[in-house]
């Protein structure tokens, strides 16, 4: 990279644009193309006078800022969008500092992974570590296998994923998939029976948003004052009626769609139901967290001490394959399809199917089960919880590795973890999770 007299990054190269991305020089260069840029040739806008294919930050900046439709732009940097009733928001702060300000609980136990999770080999981008002398423990170990090399990354998540190098957060691809029958089932419906019985407790999204008490989630909000008194509910004795399962998003039967699309603006007179008001703040949360992992993405070259303390190594290849995971868990993010966990436990926030039919829905998108212990906890473990079990997801599948009699959950067992295994760490869910949080400056 080249710096200016002041230290910042005046012009970055294509070799570190494609590092940044974990992607293919190929797949770079086609994104280049496709925003104006052909690093391949000799222009003094883009070349310097060495030869090297470095282009200004702040030209790369403006092209692709420029290459995204104005509709899903966001007006300044450090600002997200969701969308609201008819069309984008774009109200939700961003900022180093307010990043900064969100509480995380250091001493909280992790209840992430309360649905099984298949294991899955461990990559070894750790070479020259080797494991460190201690106390006998048992690690339950997995096969190191070479490490996967860049992939293509598409000219849609490139613009995505540059235009948060710069602090602007286009709009992204979260859409929710809502059904009753999703609501609870097992334990989970269990822990419904007692919130209605007692009338002392009631799930988060009842109490802050009563709008949706009253029509689509009657049923869980059993014993929430706040929601009788505004119509919602079912007595005690009564069933609620199932409500009508919408449609699914239009969009093409596979593959990623280029972005959201543009929603038609609803007319009071044609009796066009409001968005559900959960869905807002969970599309808050995901944008949120997606800043999270571009920020951590934008610090990890040169970090080190978070590296070390996470994953025990400072090695190239772990940064590389740090970098890797944080590129999937982001294009995770940025095609994300949210619903209710039909399998939750009471301990579970959130869960994903990495393989098979549930993994994904019919445009593509990864589906992500979010749990009631979900909607009662913070905003700092809603951020945990989505960083954690999305990394499961995409191409990253991540695991919950089984270490010293247990599994890695919790800051202290993934610290001794790091110490003691750094291979089983670069595989680690809840290593990221941390890693995230402590680069962005926490705890």
């Amino acid at each position: 990279m080249d710096r200016d007299n002041s230290g910042g990054v005046k012009a970055v190269a294509v070799a570190e644009l494609s590092y940044f991305m974990s992607a293919t020089r190929k797949s770079t260069l086609a994104f280049l193309k496709e925003i104006g840029i052909n690093a391949g040739t000799v222009d003094s806008r883009w070349v310097t006078d060495s030869g090297s294919e470095d282009m200004l930050c702040q030209d790369l900046c403006d092209k692709v800022v420029a290459s995204i439709d104005p509709y899903f732009v966001p007006p300044s940097s450090d600002l997200g969008c969701r969308m609201g009733d008819d069309a984008p928001v774009c109200d939700i702060d961003l900022s180093p500092q307010t990043l900064e300000a969100v509480k995380f609980d250091v001493n909280h136990r992790d209840f992430h992974a309360g649905h099984p999770v298949p294991h899955t080999p461990a990559e070894d981008y750790s070479k020259g570590v080797t494991e460190e002398a201690g106390p006998a423990l048992s690690i339950k170990g997995h096969k190191i296998a070479a490490g996967p090399p860049p992939t293509d990354v598409a000219a849609e998540d490139a613009k995505t994923k540059v235009a948060n190098l710069f602090r602007i957060y286009p709009m992204v691809d979260i859409t929710f998939e809502a059904d009753s029958g999703d609501e609870a089932g097992g334990d989970e419906a269990a822990l419904i029976e007692e919130d209605g019985a007692s009338g002392k407790k009631c799930a988060k999204f009842c109490r802050v948003f009563p709008r949706d008490c009253t029509n689509m989630y009657k049923r869980s909000c059993n014993g929430c004052e706040e929601c009788l008194a505004l119509g919602g509910g079912v007595p005690s004795g009564e069933s609620a009626a199932r409500p009508t399962k919408p449609a699914r998003p239009s969009g093409p039967a596979s593959g990623r769609p280029s972005r959201p699309t543009r929603p038609a603006a609803p007319t009071v007179a044609s009796g066009t139901p409001q968005r559900p008001e959960w869905y807002s703040e969970v599309e808050a949360v995901s944008v949120k967290a997606q800043a999270y992992v571009a920020r951590a993405l934008q610090l990890a070259p040169q970090d080190t001490r978070n590296l070390m303390q996470w994953f025990g190594t400072t090695s190239e290849k772990a940064r590389a394959k740090v970098v890797t995971v944080l590129n999937d868990l982001s294009q995770m993010l940025s095609n994300v399809a949210y619903r209710m966990g039909p399998e939750c436990s009471p301990n579970t926030y959130a869960y994903v199917y990495p393989y098979g039919k549930k993994s994904k829905n019919k445009r593509g998108q990864y589906v992500f089960y979010l749990c009631r212990l979900y909607f009662r906890s913070d905003e700092g473990e809603q951020i945990e919880t989505l960083t954690h079990e999305g990394s499961h997801h995409a191409n990253a599948y991540t695991d919950d590795v089984d270490f010293d009699g247990g599994t890695a959950y919790g800051r202290p067992i993934c610290k001794r973890l790091a110490r003691f295994s750094p291979k089983r760490a670069l595989n680690n869910a809840d290593s990221y999770c941390y890693y995230i949080n402590d680069i962005n400056g926490h705890p």
